[in-house]
């Protein structure tokens, strides 16, 4: 079946036009509504070019856009981006202060509100796993590849620690 580009273009224009109808909707109730006048009891559904395949965006493996966007959308963090690009501290998950210039020495308070899927609080252990997975620091093997690029030890990834960081930090 061969569609034409007029034929995109009315399914497009259709298409932006529901969505359109069913953000002036109103929801009929305002208890399932938070403070940014957004109701809780819906859902969000996001087209990406690619499917999600991994949450560690942090791993070579999955260092994509594919996975950065819905990672993005889903995770909490000590800032985040707003409409207009700017960098908003985010103090429902905690709030950092830089304490010392040399060496510099930035301090970080949790919400009590950061918490993760399960309700477990978010911690300082995370942040250290966070860096000890980031830093390469106690990866014992490396990743070998052979002409395809293709991992040719996976067995010796599988019995020793290899984190798979895709941005690895200079070891202290």
């Amino acid at each position: 079946m061969r569609i034409t580009r007029k034929a995109a273009a009315a399914v497009s224009i259709a298409a932006a036009g529901a969505l359109a109808l069913t953000a002036c909707s109103d929801s009929g109730s305002d208890d399932t509504t938070d403070d940014s006048g957004i109701n809780t009891e819906t859902s969000v559904n996001i087209a990406w070019n690619q499917p999600f395949y991994s949450y560690n965006q942090n791993s070579i493996t999955g260092n994509a856009t594919a996975n950065s966007v819905i990672t993005y959308l889903t995770k909490a963090g000590f800032n985040y981006y707003d409409q207009e690009l700017n960098l908003v501290p985010d103090e429902s998950f905690g709030t950092y202060e830089k304490t010392s210039d040399d060496p510099l020495t930035i301090e970080y308070t949790f919400a009590d509100t950061a918490k993760w899927s399960d309700g477990v609080a978010v911690s300082p252990t995370d942040f250290l796993l966070e860096w000890a997975a980031q830093s390469g620091t106690f990866n014992n093997v490396e990743a070998e590849y052979d002409d395809e690029g293709n991992i040719s030890n996976q067995d010796a990834l599988d019995a020793g620690v290899y984190f798979d960081a895709a941005s690895p930090c200079a070891p202290p």
